[in-house]
């Protein structure tokens, strides 16, 4: 990584069409998978020893809830949404993926 960078707010919105992701390579998807997953275990670590986050401050019960939900759902959905990926679908298991790689 060569930066990381801090705005002093979140996005309004974001729009994603995922008829363009699944018609990228797969590996674009799953590399993103593997970014979600981490992300829960870094907030975990970052909350078990109350640890500065990358954007400065403590972890929050929101942040380690949406953490945990992003880590759930690609067990429950990441197999599929490769499959679907691969076959240039933009499926339910897809969306749910996509989502989870977002936030």
């Amino acid at each position: 990584m060569e930066t990381f960078l801090v705005f002093p707010t979140n996005p309004a919105m974001i729009f994603v069409d995922t008829k363009i992701i699944a018609d990228a390579p797969a590996e674009t998807l799953v590399s993103g998978m593997g970014d979600a997953l981490a992300t829960y275990f870094e907030a975990a670590i970052s909350d078990r020893t109350a640890s500065p986050v990358l954007a400065g401050g403590l972890s929050t019960r929101t942040a380690q809830m949406m953490a945990r939900l992003a880590f759930d759902t690609l067990m429950e959905y990441g197999v599929q949404a490769k499959v679907e990926a691969e076959n240039h679908v933009a499926g339910q298991a897809l969306e749910a993926v996509v989502e989870a790689n977002i936030y």
